[in-house]
């Protein structure tokens, strides 16, 4: 081949590699001012729990609606996103004591049943409250902020509610109306949901390990055990071109190590029996946004109370959906 016609040739090969590659964009959440977005998110929980023989089961399930609208970009691609709650629907079901059940929906036109009006009641002034997010290119929500109207909004709040009288002493804390609105909570949820993308893009059947966050304006609990995000490469869902990352445990923990949260505390310290937690994340690359994200995490606990033998089984599955307006 002369000379001149490789030179060309090796040119055009280089000019279409990297044009392929330029084709080939990162994996990561796309922002401009005006964007909006609906998400939608539900957490249900199921405890399981046997004294000696006797056993007991308490199911319970929030379901939060809410839109964004992306006010700023900054450099940095981190957006500054106004998160507004649209409705809240929770369902406590306690088979034992139906008096002690709940039911409410905010969105619903119907009347609740008379053990839960006086939540709705207090549940209905508080949908339209904003709450700001600030999120980066990655989905990782690095600050979250209050406006003082929905300060006041949550200040207003009784101390008590319905839900803290639901019967089970380790869902009090966490149903009470304070608890589920909590600023930093909700954020902390939304972060968990969604799960920040690996920081460089991961070739396909890769693994890396999901960190707990160090900001403390938006760190939850870290989970037990270690857990990692893999990259299962690209799928067709609902007509659009996915990247699919199955979630999963590393390995199994030590259970010497595990701590057990001061609410649910009795006598003695609970042994964690198992843990195991999974899901998948589906993402459009092309849109830059999360679609969904499911996950289960399953734990079951042993402990003595009062000279009986209790073990508890307690499955917590979420699922975080998006849709771009």
């Amino acid at each position: 081949m002369p000379a001149k016609s490789f030179c060309v040739l090796w040119a055009f090969l280089c000019f279409f590699s990297g044009f392929s590659s330029l084709l080939a964009q990162e994996i990561r959440w796309k922002f401009s001012v005006g964007d909006q977005f609906v998400i939608a998110q539900q957490q249900t929980t199921n405890i399981d729990t046997l004294v000696e023989k006797r056993k007991s089961s308490i199911d319970s399930s929030v379901t939060l609606r809410a839109n964004w609208k992306v006010t700023a970009v900054d450099d940095s691609a981190v957006a500054t996103i106004e998160q507004t709650i649209d409705s809240i629907k929770i369902t406590v079901n306690n088979p034992a004591d139906n008096t002690k059940s709940v039911a409410i929906d905010t969105a619903s036109q119907q009347k609740p049943a008379k053990n839960s009006r006086d939540l709705q009641k207090q549940l209905k002034p508080l949908m339209g409250m904003t709450f700001i997010l600030m999120m980066n290119d990655r989905g990782e929500v690095i600050d979250v902020s209050v406006p003082e109207k929905t300060q006041q909004l949550l200040n207003a709040i009784p101390a008590e509610s319905r839900l803290n009288q639901s019967g089970n002493a380790r869902l009090r804390p966490h149903l009470s109306l304070k608890a589920l609105l909590d600023p930093v909570k909700l954020t902390g949820q939304i972060r968990n949901a969604t799960l920040a993308l690996p920081e460089r893009d991961l070739p396909e059947g890769q693994s890396v390990e999901i960190l707990p966050s160090q900001n403390s304006a938006t760190a939850v609990a870290a989970p037990l055990g270690k857990r990692k995000m893999t990259y299962n490469g690209q799928r067709s869902v609902d007509g659009h071109q996915a990247d699919i990352f199955s979630l999963s445990t590393t390995e199994k923990f030590d259970a010497a190590d595990a701590k057990s949260d001061s609410d649910v505390q009795m006598t003695g310290r609970p042994d964690v029996a198992a843990f195991e937690w999974n899901g998948k994340m589906v993402f459009d690359r092309d849109a830059g946004h999360c679609m969904s994200c499911k996950q289960q995490t399953t734990i079951a606990t042993a402990r003595s109370y009062r000279d009986m033998e209790m073990s508890t089984n307690v499955v917590v599955k979420t699922v975080f959906q998006l849709q771009r307006k």
